[in-house]
């Protein structure tokens, strides 16, 4: 006969279970599947701890020895004791309650305003939603103190071990849920419940600790870049900076999320320019994955990002190689099969061109080379930064020709705007440097850039970048948007 306090504890993990069904898994080809949502791993781990637990208050009884696993190891398969043991690992970095308050809460952020619907005149969505929040209920109360409990009866059960030493992690017993908030009455949900709800809900929302996340196996990670300029402080490069402002002005305002495709040598501001201009924007969220999750990962991670329907999300590939990605899911995702959420928008960075088949589902953006007149246009816009109404054509003269002559130092290993700019951040922080320069360019000679270092710079660069198969292409790109007035063979 089984006892009160067994049977208590075989209900309530058998409710809790038949709740988190109800809440997390759909079927898929014939077995159940957990939801893809943030917590997934931990609702998994919870469906196996919950399955453990059911198992062995089904075998304990008529056999007691199965309530050894308290202090031995019974058989070779894994058992209740090493799921708890996991899941206390598990929940160290948050509450157990956290976690299955979160997990529910992860469900709701895959609609706009999930809360609202508690009260809908529409009878069908007022009940679904109700429906979904009672389980969310349930599952709490069923999870309570379960987990604590299920272990003093194996303690009980099992009586004491010849060592006396328990396998049980003792973070186990502080795996407790206690119900608060998703009960509702059978009326309206009042206002301030519902406020409290939305606070909740917001509490557990991943994506509020900060703006720039890394996705690294499957896994989205806060980060601080310290290093990325303000947009004031690009210089230059007019067009492109317009260009980029559009682009994401029409993606927040919901008109447009076209993919970005952008293109250059390296050290022209594909990178920075992409992160500043994103986080200009305090309604978008920067995703930093991995070039390779352009490719079978790209399906999950736009997934995911689709069920948080509050965020609107720049994905961000940087360094991708356009000539070696297998771009099929890029294709499917982005004007294929299925269509590109429209809380989700994807820049993509490289060195080399793309595809004919890829730059048709986006907008290409090729950054010309930088050269003397490119280079005299991002010191005239920093002295225009300094309030300086009509720079000095002499002024931006000398000091391009003294950026180059550093260069020739070897102060810098290249010509390109990201050592401009540190030339300009000690121009900037240099008063000596700056009375010479003003000097220099009220004598009688004025000094010039050499284009043709620009040049033979460039030349160089694209040679051991691409070699000799692409030189053609190369060249004919380089006359499009360089005003570099010829490309010899000579020069490679």
């Amino acid at each position: 006969m089984r006892s009160d306090k067994i049977e208590s504890l075989r209900k309530r993990a058998s409710c809790a279970l038949a709740s988190l069904n109800v809440l997390f898994e759909v079927p898929d080809n014939g077995q159940n599947r957990i939801v893809d949502i943030d917590r997934h791993d931990f609702v998994l781990l919870l469906k196996r701890v919950l399955a453990s637990i059911l198992k062995d208050l089904e075998a304990v009884y008529g056999n007691d020895a199965v309530a050894a696993r308290f202090y031995e190891v019974v058989d070779n398969t894994s058992d209740s004791v090493d799921y708890i043991n996991t899941m206390a690992v598990y929940c160290l970095k948050n509450s157990f309650q956290g976690y299955v308050e979160s997990a529910f809460l992860d469900l709701t952020a895959m609609e706009d305003d999930f809360f609202s619907t508690l009260n809908s005149p529409d009878m069908a969505l007022r009940t679904l939603s109700r429906y979904k929040m009672a389980h969310a209920d349930r599952l709490c109360k069923a999870c309570g103190t379960l987990i604590p409990d299920f272990l003093n009866q194996l303690e009980l059960t099992a009586g004491g071990g010849d060592e006396g030493i328990s396998r049980i992690n003792p973070c186990c017993y502080d795996l407790i849920c206690e119900a608060k908030g998703f009960g509702l009455p059978d009326g309206d949900v009042p206002d301030e419940q519902l406020s409290a709800l939305r606070e909740l809900a917001y509490s557990a929302d991943p994506f509020r600790l900060g703006r720039t996340f890394r996705y690294v196996d499957g896994e989205f990670h806060r980060v601080e870049l310290n290093s990325i300029r303000p947009v004031d402080k690009f210089y230059g490069y007019f067009n492109i900076k317009e260009l980029f402002k559009k682009h994401f002005s029409a993606f927040v305002k919901g008109e447009s999320n076209i993919p970005l495709l952008i293109t250059s040598l390296p050290g022209l501001g594909k990178t920075h320019f992409s992160i500043a201009y994103t986080l200009t924007f305090p309604e978008l969220t920067l995703i930093l994955p991995e070039p390779e999750d352009l490719e079978k990962n790209l399906v999950r991670l736009i997934q995911r990002l689709a069920k948080r329907r509050s965020h609107k999300f720049v994905l961000f590939f940087d360094d991708v190689d356009a000539r070696n990605i297998n771009w099929y899911y890029f294709r499917t995702n982005v004007g294929g099969s299925f269509v590109l959420p429209d809380n989700v928008i994807i820049v993509i960075a490289s060195n080399f061109d793309f595809p004919a088949n890829i730059c048709s589902r986006g907008r290409e953006l090729t950054f010309p080379l930088f050269d003397d007149e490119a280079c005299s246009g991002m010191i005239y816009d920093y002295l225009k930064s300094l309030k300086m109404r009509n720079p000095s054509r002499d002024l931006i003269s000398v000091m391009a020709a003294d950026y180059q002559e550093e260069f020739g130092q070897k102060v810098y290993a290249e010509l390109s705007p990201r050592t401009l700019v540190r030339y300009l951040e000690i121009y900037d922080r240099s008063p000596a440097k700056r009375k010479k320069m003003l000097e220099l360019s009220r004598s009688e000679v004025i000094t010039r850039p050499d284009p043709q270092l620009f040049h033979y710079f460039n030349v160089k660069l694209i040679k051991q970048l691409y070699g000799d198969a692409g030189m053609e292409e190369l060249r004919n790109r380089a006359l499009r948007g360089s005003g570099m007035s010829s490309i010899n063979d000579d020069d490679f």
